[in-house]
């Protein structure tokens, strides 16, 4: 992981980054940060940006990390299962009509 420096001598990286630092996959933590998560916005991680990107300090992962750490998150999507047909034909053939 690469961590850099701002002017001001704080340190900040990139999501990947980020998500390595905190030990959690990549794609759970950019769901954190979509707008269209259910997360509320006071427990998102806070990014800034510099240089036109996305970045995050580790001061504030740090915080973030240990304000969420007792929280229990249900980032997958629940699948509903109530139609058990995955498809419209019904009656498939037990055997091929091939000869082998």
């Amino acid at each position: 992981m690469m961590w850099k420096k701002d002017d001001q001598g704080n340190e900040y990286t990139t999501a990947a980054g980020a998500a390595r630092y905190i030990g959690m996959p990549r794609t759970t933590f950019l769901h954190y940060l979509d707008p269209k998560c259910a997360l509320p916005v006071d427990k998102r991680p806070k990014s800034k940006i510099l240089f036109f990107k996305s970045v995050f300090y580790k001061n504030d992962l740090d915080e973030w990390k240990n304000k969420t750490s007792k929280i229990k998150f249900n980032y997958k999507r629940n699948v509903d299962k109530s139609g058990s047909n995955l498809s419209n034909v019904t009656e498939f053939p037990k055997e091929s009509n091939k000869s082998s």
